[in-house]
């Protein structure tokens, strides 16, 4: 029986012994040391090498777990990075003085596991979800400018210009170097999203070298602008009054336009266009005649300038 219990003892002991790392280690191992040494570099996957070297061993090491998490983010593998995330945000919160092994100072911690992934989130193209992650992150850190400029862009994604400037310009204040932040708040100038009606016209006296005595037009406008699309909807009338007789010379032209943009940065863009124009005249010049066109676009707006390549044909 004292056989038993001693050897009961020990196994305990020993259970105890072997688990204690898991719970009570306050300090990173050397090898993992190691990884945030080459994390610090530049390093990533090397680093990330190191992590999961680590969490083969130990499956519940959780600086191990943060420096594969954080490694995973930096080499843009998002869908594996947040795979471990969510349990590095839990022990971050539950160990708020040993989260800062990703950085060399504190005074220059900006990030962690929570924005992390919310910009995760964000690159795999959820921003509504990245955004609740940003909010809870700005909560407990409400002067970090880098879930500040997360936030930003989730509102351009929801056509929220108002909150995408103002975190913008407020990560801005916080740190004017935070490149992000810089070209998020380019970006969100030039948000008109939306419809918007116009109704325009024009009405001119021609001199006596004219044959026409009198001309008048009229345009009625509607756009839906979005970041990615903008679609016209336009229809003009135009008249023509000759002089010293009764005839009247009317024409009308309907425009839908259409263009889809894939963003290549911030400020530059490439679009596919669709034009449809449909003509009608009272002298059966181009009765009832179609002219497609379809461009390649490209938009830079740090020039505001558009570069449009196309082709249209038209039959009369």
């Amino acid at each position: 029986m004292e056989g038993a219990a001693v050897l009961r003892k020990t196994i305990l002991f020993s259970f105890l012994l072997a688990t204690l790392p898991i719970f009570a280690q306050e300090t990173p191992d050397q090898k993992e040391m190691l990884g945030w040494e080459l994390y610090h570099q530049g390093r990533y996957s090397d680093a990330l090498t190191i992590f999961q070297n680590t969490l083969s061993i130990n499956p519940h090491d959780a600086y191990a777990l943060q420096g594969q998490a954080y490694s995973l983010y930096k080499i843009k593998q998002y869908h594996l990075a947040l795979l471990s995330l969510p349990k590095v945000v839990e022990w971050e919160q539950a160990h708020p003085n040993q989260i800062y092994h990703h950085t060399q100072s504190k005074e220059a911690l900006g990030y962690n596991a929570q924005s992390l992934l919310g910009w995760s989130l964000y690159y795999i193209g959820k921003p509504k979800a990245a955004s609740r992650y940003f909010y809870a992150n700005l909560d407990r850190h409400p002067l970090w400018d880098n879930s500040l400029a997360g936030l930003g862009f989730t509102a351009i994604e929801r056509s929220d210009k108002t909150l995408a400037q103002k975190s913008f310009r407020k990560a801005l204040e916080l740190n004017p170097n935070n490149t992000q932040a810089k070209m998020g708040l380019e970006r969100s100038k030039a948000l008109s999203y939306g419809f918007k009606l116009s109704l325009l016209g024009s009405i001119a006296e021609d001199g006596h070298e004219s044959p026409y005595e009198r001309s008048w037009n009229g345009t009625v406008r509607l756009n839906y602008n979005h970041y990615r699309n903008h679609v016209t909807i336009q229809s003009r009338h135009n008249r023509l009054e000759e002089r010293n007789s009764e005839d009247r010379v009317s024409g009308s032209k309907s425009t839908l336009s259409w263009i889809h943009f894939v963003p290549i940065t911030p400020v530059k863009r490439w679009a596919a266009r669709l034009d449809l124009h449909h003509i009608s005249h009272d002298h059966d010049l181009y009765d009832q005649a179609y002219v497609p066109y379809i461009a390649l676009l490209y938009f830079d707006q740090s020039h505001e300038q558009y570069y449009d390549l196309g082709y249209a044909q038209t039959n009369f």
